[in-house]
């Protein structure tokens, strides 16, 4: 069948057939066509488009929300990737500068060291010099000289 009529109460169009089964006891049914009819200037219609444009107008103002801080955090990212990338370099100076200084004090502590392993070199070949002189004389001693001159060149060697 076809609809003709508007029910009020349940929000339904009716048929005949569906008014005298489930809207006997509605009063507020109306014709089908009188609602039509004014449906396009309706509060309900202008109230729904109000609504619509109110919430597109929101989604709008979300996505610019969203796009803004979608733009916000590639920024803060790059600040703190800029960041970083400056205490790296301020570290790899200060690391860089202590390795210098901490290699030139080897160096010195290096020379120093080769200085005085040199120089006890020196005394102790100047040394061994002196002791097989000492040696040599001993040996000369205790072939050619008498007792007594061994006695004596004994204590001269202490």
């Amino acid at each position: 069948m076809k609809y003709e009529n508007y029910c009020q109460y349940h929000d339904k169009d009716c048929c005949p057939a569906c008014i005298a089964v489930d809207h006997k006891s509605c009063t507020d049914i109306m014709l089908l066509q009188d609602v039509i009819n004014k449906v396009k200037t309706s509060a309900s219609l202008n109230t729904t488009e109000s609504n619509v444009k109110d919430l597109q107008s929101n989604i709008d103002h979300i996505l610019a929300d969203r796009q803004q801080n979608l733009d916000i955090i590639n920024e803060e990212r790059q600040r703190y990737q800029n960041e970083i990338t400056q205490v790296r370099t301020k570290v790899n100076v200060y690391l860089n500068t202590l390795e210098q200084k901490i290699l030139k004090e080897l160096d010195t502590a290096k020379n120093k060291i080769k200085k005085d392993i040199k120089n006890l070199i020196t005394e102790l070949l100047e040394k061994t010099k002196v002791a097989n002189t000492l040696a040599e004389e001993i040996v000369a001693i205790k072939k050619y000289a008498t007792e007594y001159q061994v006695y004596i060149g004994s204590k001269l060697i202490e």
